[in-house]
């Protein structure tokens, strides 16, 4: 039973993190774009349309994942203790 709830804990904190990796990066670019003021018309340049680009925010959900795994395969979510 404390093996399931482990590793329970273990799928819900790499899941949180996950989430947590997206939302910063749509945090920053929201961030970056609507709230900063630029100094001059087209300020932004071409990395408003960039970021607008849906593409690039599956690539950061794919590398969100990625990254989730790879910490998972080298074991940094175990519960234990080392």
């Amino acid at each position: 039973m404390l093996s399931k709830n482990k590793r329970i804990m273990s799928l819900i904190s790499s899941s949180i993190d996950a989430a947590l990796l997206i939302v910063a990066y749509l945090l920053a670019n929201w961030m970056r774009f609507r709230c900063l003021p630029f100094l001059e018309e087209g300020g932004a340049g071409p990395a408003l349309e960039i970021a607008r680009n849906p593409l690039v925010t599956l690539g950061w959900a794919v590398y969100a994942v990625a990254m989730v795994l790879i910490y998972w395969g080298y074991g940094l979510y175990d519960a234990s203790r080392l």
